[in-house]
């Protein structure tokens, strides 16, 4: 599965929930998650998502997923 995520900084969280239900989104119950973060040693945190492999195990009410994230740079980089 190839998956395209992308994050903004939000100026006024607050504004958001009505915006995203005038757009006909709905939130859902809260979902409490739990990551662990794994590197190579000698990789360092900074920048590390934008250059390195990295893994990541979630917990989400003792589902357990294993994640591995790794940064492409080609034309499939795209959000359309």
């Amino acid at each position: 599965m190839i998956e395209i995520e992308t994050k903004a900084v939000l100026e006024n969280p607050a504004d958001i929930g009505s915006k995203l239900a005038a757009l006909g989104y709905e939130f859902s119950e809260p979902i409490v998650q739990e990551d662990e973060i794994f590197f190579r040693d000698g990789d360092e945190v900074k920048g590390l998502w934008l250059s390195k492999t990295v893994l990541r195990i979630r917990t989400v009410n003792d589902r357990h997923t294993l994640t591995v994230k790794q940064h492409r740079c080609d034309d499939s980089d795209q959000f359309n």
